[in-house]
């Protein structure tokens, strides 16, 4: 990637930016299945893992910039998700128990956008290309 290339990877917005959901003072954020290669915890098959899941249950899921809902919906993979557009940057909020912006919304930094089921899957995507999320 050329340095020029860098700039438009900040994600910046005029409302800010900040976590997809929030933490407790002093609590510890566990990982269950990071981004990567990885083994399929069920049947334990090999697998390019294209995000992060986090042990987060039961939690308000929030926009991290301003930007749109370009997907929401349900599949094998996911369950229930939503995808939001900020800027070249693509998130996918997996494994959500509801999801409060229809497709085609306009939405800020912090707002609630949907709800963690079990966990959460957070995928990151670039121009098109899957990132690591941290």
């Amino acid at each position: 990637m050329e340095m020029t290339d860098y700039k438009d990877m900040l994600l910046e917005s005029a409302s800010g930016f900040m976590m997809p959901f929030a933490l407790e003072d002093k609590e510890e954020l566990s990982v269950i299945l990071p981004f990567g290669e990885q083994t399929h915890p069920k049947t334990g098959e090999r697998f390019q893992h294209k995000g992060i899941d986090y042990a987060i249950k039961d939690r308000p899921l929030y926009a991290i910039a301003s930007g749109m809902v370009i997907g929401a919906g349900h599949d094998a993979v996911h369950e229930n998700y939503i995808i939001t557009r900020y800027g070249k940057y693509e998130i996918t909020y997996g494994h959500v128990s509801e999801a409060y912006s229809p497709y085609g919304t306009n939405v800020k930094a912090g707002q609630e956008i949907a709800h963690a089921g079990d966990f959460l899957h957070l995928g990151v995507r670039f121009n098109g290309k899957e990132l690591n999320p941290e």
